[in-house]
């Protein structure tokens, strides 16, 4: 079984990564709200105009800060073919109108300047089992907010934040199929688990690297 060169070209290069759904330890959350405190005692720091809203759904610019910060403070989730955000749950089958889904709080934005993240090397492994594989990236006081974890069948997409505006960067053509709409990723306070759907119960190879 497996996957051939003709079909992981035409997956990997015209399937759009979906991102997946997430859960948040409840360790890491209590050490985000204590930062978040931080953040608001910390908002004299200068940013430049270019300097974007890091909040889910926002995507102002600071020469628009006057608009009001309207985000989705959950997670995405797909299901069963639907997509939605865990926070509103306005359900869709339609990738792109779920990416355009207005935001349903009202808070205060989050600015970072686009050239002010610092590109690092994480330690990274994985494992697998009957049906599942596991991909974890070490790291600590990760922003979920900020992440970006994306799947097709056959390619991950990863750009983790953390630390000081710290990012780790990956992409990979995986060594089997993958179902997105089952996977997950998880947020803790030293790690990122993304645990990954078999679509196919079969073993990839040792020789796999991720």
């Amino acid at each position: 079984s497996g996957i051939n060169a003709e079909y992981e070209a035409v997956v990997s290069t015209q399937s759009t990564g979906v991102p997946l759904p997430t859960v948040i330890s409840p360790s890491l959350q209590k050490l985000l709200n204590n930062l978040a405190l931080n953040e608001q005692k910390a908002e004299t720091e200068e940013v430049t105009k270019d300097a974007i809203c890091q909040r889910k759904g926002c995507g102002k610019s600071r020469s628009e800060e006057g608009e009001p910060c309207i985000y989705h403070p959950g997670s995405p989730i797909f299901h069963e073919g639907m997509k939605y955000w865990s926070c509103c749950k306005k359900k869709t089958t339609d990738f792109n109108e779920f990416l355009v889904q207005k935001g349903c709080e009202k808070g205060s934005h989050l600015w970072a300047n686009p050239n002010e993240k610092k590109v690092v090397e994480c330690r990274h492994d994985w494992h697998q089992t009957g049906d599942q594989v596991n991909f974890t990236v070490y790291a600590k006081k990760v922003h979920p907010d900020q992440c970006i974890i994306k799947c097709n069948p056959v390619k991950i997409e990863v750009e983790i934040v953390f630390g000081d505006n710290q990012v780790f960067a990956f992409n990979k053509v995986l060594a089997g199929i993958i179902d997105p709409e089952k996977s997950k990723v998880t947020f803790s306070t030293a790690k990122v688990e993304v645990s990954m759907r078999k679509a196919e119960f079969v073993a990839w190879p040792s020789t796999f690297v991720l």
